[in-house]
């Protein structure tokens, strides 16, 4: 499974059981810890680079040229990669102080590691559970019912 922010929300809850955290201190301790995320002037020029990149992709297409071709998407693909190691959720970078739009975006990235935990393949059980003593909304809680200790 991806270790993906969800899962880092989920951790950040499971650290603490019982504990409430406010959606926003969730949300910037888990930011914080992920990899080095960059502004947005950085990423609008890594969009221009990939634009450029594609027009070259259509000359080498055009042309025939396949090493050139080959050089190029390689550049696509390092440029994408790029992009998704330094945005946040959906591809943007999140920093702002609506408590709704955080409390969403958290949220929907919980939601979405629980359903990979949850398939067959996996741990359901733990899915269904997590699911079930997580709070979510402005303030998150790990609400666990049972004598259970994590090991993060």
């Amino acid at each position: 499974m991806k270790d993906g922010l969800g899962a880092k929300y989920i951790a950040q809850l499971l650290e603490s059981p019982g504990r409430q955290i406010h959606v926003e201190d969730l949300y910037g301790a888990v930011r914080t810890q992920a990899s080095k995320k960059t502004d947005a002037k950085t990423l609008k020029d890594a969009e221009l680079e990939h634009e450029e990149v594609l027009r070259q992709r259509e000359r080498a297409e055009r042309n025939g040229d396949l090493a050139e071709l080959e050089r190029v998407n390689k550049k696509i693909r390092q440029l994408a990669e790029y992009v998704k190691q330094n945005t946040a959720l959906g591809g943007r970078i999140a920093f702002d102080d609506d408590v709704d739009n955080t409390r969403r975006k958290v949220t929907q990235a919980i939601d979405r590691t629980l359903k990979q935990l949850g398939s067959k393949e996996r741990l359901p059980k733990a899915a269904r559970h997590l699911d079930n003593a997580i709070d979510r909304g402005s303030v998150m809680c790990y609400n666990h019912h049972e004598d259970l200790k994590w090991s993060l």
